[in-house]
């Protein structure tokens, strides 16, 4: 069981470097991108620290955003018409800078009335305090009229709070004359016609009363009342109690601002939801907080509102009502570009370019981490004319916790366990989540997934933001260094697994991409020492049947420098393997003569299990090089003994390749009969051990044979299946193989030029992987057919393709 992490409530600290220089680093609470801070209820420019000048200017690279807010706000919105966008991001992406700038460009084009609320710092209001919010913002606009939505509060204001005056609890709104219906209701009670307001008497303000005294309006309040929807908005309002007037204010409030967008001169409003994540329910303070569904129901009262909410996470509202689906714009936030970051930079005088680079490559183009390297390198010139290189590049702490802020304790764990794979699918993440995890909440795959800390790789994988994902994992290693090696160890066996399965399959291009997983996820400890041996023989494996020899030459170097200080026993089979696959590489290089060396040192004395495997393998190996020097006799008798050895040891896949092998031999002979019969017993070694290299071998080999006993169209149908399958497994010497085979048909057929097409394809395949045995072989047969393989005798032949549809044979069968 993985007990929290420590790292997740750690309290902040001032950093220092090695020199004791004190790194001037803000509170986040205090460090938001451009200064700008709420303050009650007005925005000012904070002047708090000493660099929130210089964060005022902190808005760059976000045209193509600007363009589409723009774009909303000017093209037109009918009245019954909803218009969402949504812009997620992580934590430090600049969202809120972005919402400012977008609400600066609003007022000073006077282009609509805007409300901007902010629930990083709201968070703690009631929903009724951020509907007064929208009222007190949007009432600056005298085309709206929110006398109805006035008249029913002040009702649930003398309900709710009947010893308080409302005027005084909500200046902004109800005093000096902002709201007239309010402004009635006093001089009703003044002239004491029993208006209950602030305990002055026993009557309640409601329809009765409008209807009474309804006649004593005047001005646009008389056309108000007048109105015929407004009566039925307040029908049965004196019968109702306080808790169903609170729910009724939102729609109360949209009603009135439906009223306006009818009108001739309807206003444009836009309403920006900033920090969304603190009510979406994935707030640290209240998990599954309901104010999503309130907000929710709130917007869709509101057509022909333009509706910008930020977050970080992509809103699901789609999941609860089929009407978001088609009117929510969402958009990932992205990283600024390079230009974009080295221009914030510039902000700070970071004029160095080596430090600006370095900067640059790590942050990643975060903004909130650009700035705070920023402030750094400003604070140290203050203390010394040219900061030392090394002093940057590392991830700051408060960018990480800016991405975990808001989350519960099941979202971290979440976020922690996604750290660890290169590459994370649904079922791993459960198999990690359960053993580490079990017993505590289920794990929400979905909201992971979706996260904007989460990227999609390739269908069904994610990788999560590299800046993130270091940062975590130091913090795992450094708070929790046992779980941190059980995870790791435990991906690497799990990733080595699905490696052999599909190797065994045949998708070689899906068994490289989990080996070289499996390396990954070995703890950093381990990755360097002998422990990652057999995992890199196993890459060096893969790459060979790839046709990647130059890689795997590099791998099998990197093994012998890893085992070469080391004396034990295991060290020294690994070594020998090695050298072994090394003596194999050089076989397909046609370096006959150094593989042979190779293949006899990685050979051991000792005759028992432990070896048996290993020895007979090279043997097999040791035999194709006899027959390829012409000692075919010699090859033929070798393999023969060494077919009853892995007959009698069980040793399948070592018996199909020696009879391969032998089948090779024989048909070289002209014992075609012989030969057949060889390479059907290594197709069923082949079942036996559903190893896609043995069937893909021993169907090309027996299609040779029975091209010559005349069943042609039994041998066709045989190689496009090999060639089939070694294409998808991206079997590349198989498929370069099985291609010369097929050409050989094409030729039985009379079908030269497609022969020499298929043979010039296969030419380039082999040249391409280093693969010269294959490539004597075809030059071999493009003599016969008359053709230099330097130079086609034919324009038509081209080599870069099969042909045609209508031409490529490999879809005739």
């Amino acid at each position: 069981m993985v007990r929290p992490a420590a790292w997740i409530k750690r309290p902040f600290k001032a950093k220092h470097d090695n020199s004791n220089l004190v790194v001037l680093f803000l509170h986040r609470r205090q460090s938001q991108q451009t200064g700008i801070m709420l303050e009650g209820e007005e925005l000012t420019m904070s002047t708090k620290g000493p660099f929130a000048k210089l964060r005022s200017l902190n808005f760059v690279g976000r045209t193509p955003e600007v363009d589409a807010f723009v774009l909303a706000l000017d093209s037109v919105q009918r009245h019954d018409e909803h218009r969402i966008i949504n812009w997620f991001a992580p934590g430090g992406y600049g969202k809120s800078t972005l919402r400012r700038k977008l609400e600066e460009y609003v007022e000073k084009s006077k282009a609509a009335s805007i409300c901007a609320l902010d629930f990083e710092h709201d968070r703690h209001r009631s929903h009724v305090e951020w509907l007064l919010r929208i009222r007190e913002r949007f009432g600056k606009d005298k085309r709206i009229d929110f006398s109805t939505f006035d008249f029913v509060f002040a009702r649930y204001f003398a309900l709710t709070r009947p010893d308080e005056d409302v005027r005084e609890a909500y200046p902004r709104i109800f005093a000096n004359g902002s709201s007239p219906i309010v402004e009635d209701l006093f001089s009703w009670a003044d002239e004491g016609l029993g208006v209950l307001i602030g305990g002055a008497s026993t009557i309640l303000p409601g329809l009765n009363l409008l209807y009474k005294y309804g006649s004593r309006l005047k001005g646009a309040l008389a056309d108000w009342w007048r109105t015929k929807s407004v009566k039925e908005q307040l029908e049965g309002i004196d019968d109702v109690e306080a808790a169903e007037l609170e729910n009724a204010l939102p729609s109360i409030l949209a009603y009135d601002i439906q009223r306006s967008q009818t009108k001739k001169d309807r206003p444009r409003i836009v309403l920006f939801l900033d920090a969304y994540e603190v009510v979406s329910g994935s707030g640290r303070m209240i998990a599954r907080n309901p104010y999503d569904s309130w907000f929710r129901n709130l917007v869709e009262l509101l057509p022909g509102c333009l509706v910008v909410i930020f977050g970080r996470e992509p809103l699901r509202w789609g999941f609860y009502n089929k009407l978001f689906l088609d009117v929510i714009d969402s958009r990932r936030l992205p990283e600024i570009n390079v230009t974009a970051s080295a221009e914030l930079l510039e902000h700070y005088d970071v004029t160095d370019p080596a430090i600006r680079s370095k900067i640059i490559l790590s942050c990643q183009g975060i903004p909130y981490a650009l700035i705070l390297a920023g402030e750094y390198y400003l604070s140290l010139a203050q203390t010394t004319a040219n900061p030392p290189l090394e002093l940057f590049g590392n991830t700051p702490d408060e960018v990480v916790d800016r991405f975990i802020d808001h989350l519960n304790e099941n979202s971290i764990n979440e976020i922690r366990l996604a750290s660890y794979p290169q590459l994370l699918e649904e079922q791993l993440f459960q198999e990690i989540y359960e053993g580490f995890f079990g017993g505590s909440a289920l794990p929400d795959w979905n909201r992971l997934s979706q996260s904007s800390l989460m990227s999609p790789h390739v269908p069904g994988f994610f990788t999560m933001m590299p800046v993130l994902k270091a940062e975590i994992q130091s913090r795992e290693k450094k708070f929790n260094p046992d779980i941190f090696r059980k995870i790791h160890e435990f991906l690497s066996q799990v990733s080595l697994n699905k490696a052999e399965a599909k190797r065994k399959e045949g998708d070689l291009r899906y068994a490289l991409a989990y080996v070289r997983s499996a390396i990954y996820s070995l703890p950093s400890d381990l990755d360097s020492g002998n422990s990652a041996v057999p995992l890199k023989l196993e890459l060096a494996k893969i790459q060979i049947g790839r046709g990647n020899l130059m890689s795997a030459h590099r791998t099998l170097e990197q093994i012998a420098d890893s085992t070469t200080s080391s004396t034990s026993v295991c060290t020294e089979k690994l070594q020998k393997k090695a050298t072994g696959y090394l003596g194999v590489l050089n076989v397909l290089k046609g370096n006959l003569s150094t593989a042979e060396i190779l293949l006899e040192r990685a050979r051991n004395a000792e005759e028992v299990d432990l070896y048996l495997r290993s020895n007979m393998f090279l043997s097999i190996w040791q035999a194709k090089i006899r027959s390829l020097q012409g000692c075919s006799n010699e090859a033929e008798v070798m393999l023969r003994s060494l077919c009853s050895q892995a007959k009698a040891k069980k040793y399948w896949d070592l018996y199909g390749k020696a009879m391969i092998a032998l089948g090779h031999s024989l048909f070289e002979r002209d014992e075609y009969h012989e030969a057949a019969t060889h390479f059907q017993a290594a197709l069923k070694a082949a079942d036996q051990t559903e190893r896609a290299d043995l069937d893909i071998e021993a169907k090309t080999g027996h299609a040779l044979c029975l091209l010559k006993l005349g069943q042609q169209k039994n041998a066709g149908y045989l190689i496009v299946k090999a060639m089939t399958r070694a294409q998808q497994g991206g079997l590349r010497l198989l498929r370069a193989n099985a291609m010369v085979a097929y050409a050989d048909i094409l030729v039985s057929r009379d079908q030269e030029e497609e022969a020499v097409r298929i043979l010039q394809h296969a030419s380039k395949e082999a040249q391409s992987c280093g693969y010269m045995i294959t490539c004597a072989q075809i030059q071999k047969r493009l003599k016969q057919l008359h053709v230099l393989p330097d130079k086609p005798s034919n324009e038509r032949i081209r080599t870069d393709r099969l042909g045609t549809d209508r031409e490529n044979p490999w879809r005739r069968f």
